[in-house]
């Protein structure tokens, strides 16, 4: 398993950065993340949080609409994602997509407006003035994303599984570190060539960079 590792260099010193091995809590990520959805995901809108499901599920962490129209799920944990993570955002997907489309429209405007998330007043009169998508059916299926701070190897065995047999599930792990007070989350992301880089006989590849995020404890 590959290890990422970050050198502070302030002249002629170097020091190793420091792992973390969770955040604060998951309320201070989920803090971070609704101030600056990116850290998710580009064209990213959160229009839900700590959302209530019925029965003793507990509240879901996150609800978005990503930039094709469809409704995205975030189970966050603090530390490493475990299997439990797995059984919950599936448990909370499953809740949603099995309301109509009315009750489900009726739940994000009955939610929204909590813990950082701007009110709607009307989910979808929203949802047709800031989304391209053509109509309500386009929000499912739900798009499912697990987030922590690394992943043990039968949780990404069970995503895999899932993804394999058709669920749009997915793991987003950053890697933390801890220098000068802050915390400092780190994240593989994939990035399309520059068009101008691309001469005419050539493909368009993907790449990949470290986003580095500091944030103040």
């Amino acid at each position: 398993m590959d290890e990422i590792k970050i050198w502070a260099i302030e002249g002629s010193e170097i020091t190793n950065v420091q792992p973390r091995s969770r955040t604060n809590s998951e309320w201070w990520l989920e803090e971070n993340i609704v101030s600056k959805p990116e850290l998710l995901m580009p064209g990213l809108t959160l229009v839900g949080r700590q959302t209530q499901t019925e029965g003793e599920g507990g509240p879901l962490d996150l609800l978005g609409v990503d930039s094709d129209g469809r409704l995205v799920l975030f189970e966050l944990k603090r530390g490493a994602l475990s299997r439990d993570a797995v059984a919950q955002i599936v448990d909370y997907a499953s809740y949603l997509e099995g309301m109509s489309t009315d009750s489900l429209i009726k739940h994000i405007t009955d939610n929204s407006g909590a813990h950082g998330i701007d009110k709607i007043e009307d989910f979808a009169e929203w949802y047709s003035e800031h989304s391209d998508a053509d109509n309500l059916d386009n929000l499912t299926p739900i798009r499912l994303f697990l987030v922590g701070l690394g992943v043990d190897d039968r949780t990404e065995r069970i995503v895999n599984f899932l993804a394999d047999k058709g669920v749009d599930i997915s793991l987003l792990t950053f890697h933390g570190f801890q220098q000068d007070g802050k915390t400092l989350l780190v994240r593989l992301m994939p990035v399309e060539s520059r068009p101008e880089c691309i001469s005419p006989q050539s493909k368009p590849r993907k790449l990949s960079f470290e986003e580095r995020w500091a944030l103040e404890i």
